[in-house]
């Protein structure tokens, strides 16, 4: 199988919960993985193991942790925002 990049952007701070001291909010988390990973294994990956604690988008799209990710393309991972 091919490897793919995927990039992970963290908003609303969470990169300060999974305790990334390094991000780069502009770049990213960069993860090469195979075409078809899970996105759930990709978040692991990434160290977020709470993956019901966030929404995830790409494209313009909600996207389910239960997706695979066929192709490379850019992940935004966001906490949920209550309203009414």
């Amino acid at each position: 199988m091919d490897r793919i990049a995927v990039t992970l952007k963290l908003y609303s701070g969470i990169h300060r919960e999974i305790n990334l001291h390094d991000y780069d909010p502009e770049k990213g988390i960069i993860l090469n993985v195979k075409q078809g990973t899970g996105l759930r294994k990709i978040l692991k990956m990434a160290g977020i193991n709470k993956t019901g604690n966030y929404i995830y988008f790409s494209e313009g799209e909600r996207i389910s942790v239960w997706s695979r990710i066929r192709y490379s393309r850019e992940i935004s991972c966001l906490k949920h925002a209550g309203g009414g």
